[in-house]
């Protein structure tokens, strides 16, 4: 089935967004990210419901995504963009992942 991709990469764009007192801070979020990058299966695997809940808060939902995609892309990603925006406890990311064709 053709989605219509002109090019073998699938887009995420996501803000990271945490609902507690303290903001996740951006270094665990990157060391997440590096995994993402190289789509570390095992790595993936190993975020439980609790794990992404107690490192990302109610941003978990956004962990699961870059989850997905790396499930779905089975390629390798690049980060384009992130930059932590404290005052909101979030953080914004602009990343790419290859499709993997085999």
């Amino acid at each position: 089935m053709n989605w219509g991709f002109r090019r073998s990469t699938c887009w995420a764009i996501a803000a990271r967004s945490v609902a507690r007192i303290e903001p996740v801070s951006a270094a665990d979020f990157m060391r997440f990210l590096l995994r993402w990058q190289r789509n570390d299966k095992p790595a993936m695997l190993s975020y439980t419901d609790e794990a992404t809940y107690r490192d990302a808060g109610q941003g978990g939902f956004e962990i699961r995504t870059f989850i997905s995609i790396a499930a779905a892309a089975q390629g390798r990603g690049r980060l384009h963009y992130y930059r932590p925006i404290p005052i909101f406890a979030v953080g914004c990311t602009v990343a790419t992942m290859s499709i993997d064709k085999t």
